[in-house]
C-alpha cells in the first residue's frame, strides 16, 4: 500500500497521527508492504520515520529515488548528470530571471 506524505499522512504540524499509526500498523501486519511516496528529498525521512513507526519503503524526489528505509539502501534511482542541471539552470536564468533553482545530490561529492 502507498501513501503521499504531505497533506495525506501527515497533519498540518507535520505529524503522523495515532489513528494513521494505528491503520498502517494494521496493513503491514496483514503482510501488505508499506510504502511512503514523496515529493521531498530522502534526507527528510527519518524525521518521518520516527513519528511513523515503521520501516516502509519509500519513493522520494518526485520518483527519482526508491529506498529500503529499514537499512538505507537505494533500491533504484534516476539522477540528472550534471551536464543536464547546468542546461536547465541556463534555462530557467534566460527564461525566469530572479527564479531560484535548487538540486539536491545522492552520494555523490
Amino acid at each position: 500500500m502507498a501513501t503521499d506524505i504531505d497533506g495525506t499522512l501527515l497533519n498540518v504540524r507535520d505529524e503522523v497521527p495515532e489513528g494513521h499509526r494505528r491503520i498502517l500498523a494494521r496493513v503491514v501486519d496483514s503482510g501488505a508492504t508499506l510504502c511512503l511516496a514523496t515529493g521531498r528529498p530522502p534526507r527528510w525521512l527519518p524525521e518521518i520515520l520516527g513519528d511513523l513507526g515503521q520501516q516502509p519503503l519509500a519513493v522520494c524526489a518526485n520518483g527519482a529515488v526508491i529506498i529500503d528505509t529499514s537499512s538505507g539502501e537505494v533500491l533504484w534511482s534516476r539522477l540528472l548528470e550534471p551536464a543536464a542541471l547546468e542546461e536547465i539552470a541556463r534555462i530557467v536564468r534566460v527564461e525566469l530571471p530572479g527564479v531560484g533553482l535548487a538540486a539536491e545530490r545522492m552520494g555523490r561529492d
